[in-house]
C-alpha cells in the first residue's frame, strides 16, 4: 500500500514538473497572454563564442524564463495572492487605495 502512494505521488509530481515544458511546445491549455510593456525576447542563436563566453546561457535562460509554460497564469496568481493575502500591489508604480481600489502613483502625485 505504501509502496502504491509512493509511486502515485512520484507520478503526480513527475507531471507538474513536465507539464510547463509540455505546454510551452503544445499550448495545450488557452492562456491569456499578459498585457503591458516589456520586450519579446527570441530564441537565442547558437554560436560556439557565445557558448564558451557564457553569453548564450544567459540569453536563453533569459529566453525560457519569458517563455516557459503557464508563466502568465502564475504570475496572476502570484500577484492575486500578494493582494488579496498581503495588500500589496506587486506592479510597479501601483498603489492601493480605499475599497481596495488600484491607482497608479502618477496620477495620484498629480492630482
Amino acid at each position: 500500500m505504501k509502496k502504491k502512494i509512493k509511486n502515485i505521488i512520484y507520478s503526480i509530481v513527475l507531471i507538474l514538473l513536465i507539464l510547463p515544458f509540455i505546454q510551452e511546445q503544445l499550448d495545450i491549455f488557452k492562456i491569456n497572454p499578459l498585457k503591458g510593456s516589456f520586450k519579446k525576447l527570441e530564441e537565442p542563436e547558437f554560436s560556439f563564442s557565445a557558448y564558451y563566453s557564457g553569453e548564450f546561457q544567459n540569453k536563453y535562460n533569459d529566453y525560457l524564463e519569458q517563455n516557459i509554460g503557464f508563466r502568465p497564469f502564475f504570475i496572476r496568481v502570484n500577484n492575486q495572492i500578494a493582494f488579496s493575502i498581503y495588500d500589496t500591489a506587486l506592479a510597479n508604480w501601483v498603489t492601493i487605495g480605499k475599497k481596495n481600489y488600484l491607482y497608479e502613483k502618477n496620477y495620484i502625485t498629480t492630482y
